[in-house]
């Protein structure tokens, strides 16, 4: 049988495997969080839920909370819970769609492959537990391509969009910009003073008629949770264990908080990387590598970290092995700790997958899960920073 029927059974399986993920409960407080805030804005009004009288409870850009609004307008008798998972699986099957496709333009084995167009955590970080994480890779997707194809007034679009769609999508600015600023001058400056000038656009009219600021929905998620880490097993969860959860990262770590060493630590380590990108010679699919180093980074040390701020690494890095086979074994590896991270979480949260799962195995696993992804953390950010 010819290699592309493999892949077609590969795409196959791959929706039917979030077909069945559909019908989990999933991360149930996550759901209704998203259905509640969309429910406001299809019975009340988009200002209703980001107006002065209840923004300050959204801690949330608003582009998915319309979004879900729109979507429970087109069939309002349905189970919203339901359908906002329906919506989650439309995103999924976008991206793997679009892996697929890249898996086709590239010669890479059959495993590596099908493994990426599978993308098991992917499909249990969206289909299964109910997140748009894969919303904003989905536009940071394209908006890189565009990059890459230097459109850039279509790619600082999405850039932009992105960013409403979730708020760590501004993580892949710093990389971006670098890659962006090749161009020369003379190609970025009317594209970046249009962009400017639409986002300046965006926080006046949201302000005229809301009265609110649309910055607070990105400024007011740092601090929001204090914890050292949220279930994330990194490496504050291999110093602290479970206790991280009990740490506020506002406590004193020496002369600093903790919060500040974790940002210092990020800091530090991202400059080799920006170093090595201004070095690039032209914008290419490495992009996506170092988009996915900066948000391994940005899981492994930064603090308030939640499970599930691993997906943009793994998902960065699912394209580019398609490119450079060279990373599969570390996004093999990476992969599987990411799904032990969600799984563990998502069961003891709401239990749902028949698993005897006490807490102190929780902890104790997620140890080992951190220990796992701080060398492979090292690894990936040695090849990097070697590479000639």
């Amino acid at each position: 049988m010819k290699k592309i029927y493999y892949l077609y059974i590969a795409l196959a399986l791959a929706i039917f495997i979030r077909l069945f993920f559909l019908f989990f409960p999933g991360h149930v407080m996550d759901i209704n969080t998203f259905v509640h805030w969309g429910e406001i804005i299809y019975q009340k009004g988009f200002f209703s839920l980001y107006g002065v009288n209840f923004f300050q409870n959204v801690d949330y850009p608003p582009l998915v909370p319309y979004i879900v609004s729109q979507w429970i307008k087109i069939m309002p008798f349905a189970d919203h819970a339901f359908l906002f998972k329906f919506f989650v699986l439309v995103i999924d099957l976008a991206i793997v769609w679009m892996i697929f496709r890249k898996s086709l333009a590239n010669n890479v084995s059959l495993v590596l492959a099908s493994v990426a167009i599978i993308s098991l955590p992917l499909a249990i970080d969206g289909s299964l537990w109910g997140q748009v994480d894969n919303l904003a890779f989905l536009l940071l997707i394209i908006s890189f391509g565009f990059l890459i194809e230097k459109k850039n007034y279509l790619s600082l679009l999405f850039l932009i969009v992105a960013i409403l769609a979730k708020p760590h999508a501004m993580i892949a600015v710093p990389v971006y910009f670098l890659f962006f600023i090749k161009q020369g001058f003379k190609k970025i400056y009317l594209p970046t003073l249009c962009s400017l000038g639409f986002v300046a656009l965006l926080i006046l009219l949201f302000n005229y008629f809301s009265g609110g600021n649309l910055l607070d929905s990105f400024t007011k998620v740092v601090g929001r949770y204090t914890m050292l880490s949220l279930n994330a097993f990194n490496v504050w969860w291999i110093i602290y264990g479970a206790e991280s959860w009990n740490i506020a990262d506002t406590q004193k770590f020496g002369f600093l908080t903790y919060r500040q060493v974790s940002e210092i630590i990020f800091i530090i380590l991202f400059i080799p990387i920006a170093i090595r990108i201004v070095k690039e010679k032209v914008i290419s699919d490495k992009i996506f590598l170092y988009s996915a180093l900066t948000y391994l980074m940005f899981f492994m040390f930064l603090t308030e970290m939640h499970e599930r701020y691993l997906y943009l690494a793994v998902a960065f890095l699912t394209i580019f092995v398609l490119v450079d086979k060279k990373y599969k074994n570390i996004y093999y590896l990476l992969s599987a700790t990411f799904i032990v991270n969600l799984i563990l979480v998502l069961q003891n949260a709401f239990p749902q997958f028949g698993l005897d799962l006490s807490w102190e195995t929780f902890s104790i696993t997620g140890v080992i899960v951190g220990a796992i992804n701080l060398i492979l953390t090292g690894i990936i950010y040695a090849k990097v920073v070697r590479e000639n």
